[in-house]
């Protein structure tokens, strides 16, 4: 039987697991984390999955000048490459 001490511990437990879940996958709604992505995939010359993170930046932050500015300089580096 478990008592009401194990049982809070428990349920505490579920809690800050919880917690800990939901701010892993608000940082994937981060619009500098798909900027950042952006940027790793460009060095890689992969320009259109690259801007594709930038366009996901932008869905999140429109007014991110940021994506906007890299998306744009990836979307040049495309058409010489």
């Amino acid at each position: 039987m478990i008592n009401k001490q194990k049982l809070c511990s428990i349920a505490l437990l579920s809690i800050i697991i919880a917690l800990v879940l939901v701010s892993i996958a608000g940082a994937a709604q981060d619009s500098g984390s798909w900027i950042n992505k952006g940027v790793n995939i460009a060095k890689l010359s992969k320009f259109d999955d690259a801007i594709t993170s930038y366009d996901k930046a932008t869905q999140i932050k429109p007014h991110d000048s940021c994506a906007w500015y890299n998306k744009g300089l990836e979307q040049k580096r495309g058409c010489f490459n």
